[in-house]
């Protein structure tokens, strides 16, 4: 069981620094830092934040209650020999433990008791005292939807690249602040409720409708599951853990070492990292970021885990992980238009075959009598648009200088849903006569 005392202290300066003045956080910090030469238990700290923790049992918790009030009291005299002024209701003291009802120690800070809290943000990472996340992913989801709620009225009116931008630059980085500490021990409950707040979004993004294939989406926009980045995540952390020097030391002695050098002989996976040191007896800490991320790393390729450079690891773990680009076909033509092509590309129009299989309409037949209004179907056949089907074919078969209609219709359909293999200026042409047939036949009409 592990107590965490959080001090977010809110400082007065008494050394002739003006306010407002920049000199003040950097004197602060200055001051703080001092901090943790006259405390017994250890002290983190992050700019103006600090944190005083301590482990300890039901049986040793007298003894560490009264170490962590000493400490307290050194923190105190500490400010006043320093005129510092510490804001001790913005203090707060939990608890992590698996068990029910054990008592948190009785704490007192700057003559007021300090109160245990259940559920604490720390450094934008709201930690919960059985460390699952539930109330992380509740405020991920509450920023991410008001940051995503403005764009669903101008959506209708912006091109999708466009869209896309200002989703990454300020939607998605909510789902993915921290994600590499909590990934292993996010409930599949929270993890689907992620996934599926990145599916609205998509389905923003493209235009599409509820029930618009998820691997389609994905696919549509190059994205990765949220699940699958987590995971990318971890492993780059993880290699920036043991190859950065830069690190810590405190931080590089947590980290698993090769088990050649734990073993001290060649075995056929003796360049794995060792998972069973240090022993763990809770499930809580085996999903934790360094077992968890280790049994990740040895499932890598032997070359992937091979470079020490970050950059190349990077690149590596890119090419191996990340979906491919797509093509810039996928964007081309009006907002309309990009959107009909879209749906029409995912299976998600008005054609009366694609609302069948999502339960929408009674029969997939077409108006014209043919058993099922698909999209070969829609775009081939169909003898209700062959005005518009002939200007279409006559079309393409000048902007790609061959004979369009003479290809083999596996050949046709991917030309016209995917774009043809071809320079930019030749594929958005193909992209923009699709779009104007879409638009003569009047099929997708409101």
């Amino acid at each position: 069981m592990q107590t965490g005392l959080e001090q977010s202290p809110s400082l007065t300066l008494q050394a002739g620094v003006p306010q407002g003045s920049v000199l003040g956080p950097l004197l602060a910090i200055m001051y703080l830092n001092g901090l943790s030469e006259v405390t017994s238990n250890h002290m983190l700290f992050f700019a103006d934040d600090s944190s005083l923790h301590s482990a300890h049992t039901p049986e040793n918790i007298l003894v560490k209650e009264l170490e962590l009030q000493n400490d307290l009291d050194a923190i105190q005299n500490y400010g006043q020999n320093w005129a510092i002024t510490f804001n001790a209701t913005k203090t707060t003291q939990q608890t992590f433990s698996n068990r029910k009802g054990e008592r948190a120690p009785v704490l007192t800070f700057g003559g007021q008791l300090i109160p245990s809290s259940n559920d604490h943000k720390h450094l934008g990472l709201t930690l919960s005292t059985d460390l699952k996340f539930k109330k992380h992913v509740n405020d991920v989801l509450l920023k991410f939807n008001r940051t995503l709620s403005p764009l669903y009225q101008i959506a209708p009116y912006i091109p999708r690249k466009i869209l896309l931008h200002v989703y990454t630059m300020y939607a998605q980085p909510h789902l993915e602040y921290c994600d590499a500490v909590y990934d292993g021990n996010l409930t599949n409950f929270d993890s689907l409720r992620l996934e599926k707040a990145q599916n609205r979004a998509a389905r923003l993004l493209t235009g599409t409708t509820r029930r618009t294939s998820t691997a389609g989406l994905r696919k549509e926009l190059g994205w990765s599951s949220l699940a699958d980045r987590r995971r990318r995540h971890r492993l780059l952390l993880f290699h920036k853990l043991k190859h950065d020097p830069a690190v810590p030391e405190y931080i590089k002695a947590i980290m698993p070492n090769a088990r050649e050098a734990d073993l001290h002989r060649e075995l056929r996976n003796t360049n794995n990292y060792s998972v069973t040191q240090p022993p763990w007896n809770t499930t809580a800490y085996s999903n934790s970021f360094v077992p968890n991320t280790t049994r990740a790393w040895n499932d890598l390729p032997t070359e992937a885990r091979r470079p020490t450079n970050y950059r190349d690891f990077k690149k590596t773990l890119t090419d191996l992980m990340v979906p491919e680009k797509p093509s810039p076909y996928l964007s081309f033509g009006s907002k309309a238009g990009n959107v009909l092509h879209t749906k029409l590309r995912l299976s998600a129009s008005q054609l009366n075959a694609h609302r069948f299989s999502i339960g929408k309409t009674t029969s997939p037949a077409c108006m014209c009598g043919h058993g099922s209004e698909d999209s070969p179907h829609f775009l081939f056949s169909c003898p209700l648009h062959a005005e518009a089907r002939n200007d279409l074919f006559e079309t393409l078969t000048l902007v790609l200088s061959l004979n369009f209609s003479q290809l083999p219709r596996a050949n046709q359909i991917d030309i016209l849903l995917n774009g043809p293999q071809k320079d930019e200026n030749i594929s958005r042409n193909v992209a923009l006569s699709l779009q104007n047939f879409l638009f003569k036949t009047q099929r997708f009409t409101k």
